[in-house]
C-alpha cells in the first residue's frame, strides 16, 4: 500500500467511527490501481502531490526509487510519456485544479483511456484531499492537549 497513511492514521486517533474508516481505507485501495494505469504511475503521482505539499513519502511499492524521487522533484525527465502526462494531472491538482485544461486530460487520455484517466484524477484527487487531511489533523497528542485529556 502506497497510500499516505498520515491521514488515515490520523482519522483513528480521533475516533472516527472503524466501520466508516474501513470504508474509507477500502475505498482509498480501490484508487491503489484504477482500470488501465500501472500502480506505479499512481505512486509518482501521490509522491508529487505529497512533496507539492511539503509532506514525506512512504518507501516505493510499485515505482522505482530513482522514477519516485523525479517525480518529488517534478524533474519529468526520463520518466516514460505516459508518467509525464499523469504527473501534468498531479501538479496541478493542489493549487491549480481549476486551471487543468482538456488538452492535459486528453495528453493523459491517450495512454490511459477514457477510464484510466477518470480514475487517475480521482486517484489525485484523493491524495491531494489525503494529504491536506494529513497537514490539518492534529496528532493525536494535540487533541488530547485540547480536550483536556491526557
Amino acid at each position: 500500500m502506497s497510500r499516505t497513511p498520515a491521514a488515515t492514521d490520523r482519522l483513528a486517533e480521533l475516533g472516527i467511527d472503524e466501520g466508516l474508516l474501513a470504508a474509507y481505507g477500502s475505498f482509498l485501495d480501490t484508487l491503489e490501481a484504477p482500470p488501465g494505469v500501472p500502480a506505479a504511475v499512481v505512486e509518482l503521482c501521490r509522491a508529487r502531490i505529497a512533496a507539492i505539499h511539503g509532506l514525506p513519502q512512504p518507501e516505493p511499492q510499485h515505482a522505482g526509487a530513482e522514477a519516485l524521487a523525479a517525480a518529488r522533484d517534478g524533474n519529468v525527465v526520463g520518466l516514460s510519456e505516459a508518467e509525464q502526462a499523469a504527473i501534468a494531472l498531479a501538479e496541478r491538482a493542489p493549487f491549480e485544479h481549476h486551471a487543468m485544461t482538456a488538452a492535459e486530460v486528453a495528453r493523459a487520455a491517450a495512454h490511459f483511456g477514457a477510464e484510466g484517466v477518470v480514475g487517475l484524477l480521482t486517484a489525485i484527487t484523493m491524495a491531494d484531499a489525503n494529504c491536506r487531511l494529513a497537514l490539518t489533523l492534529p496528532p493525536a497528542r494535540q487533541v488530547e492537549n485540547l480536550t483536556g485529556d491526557a
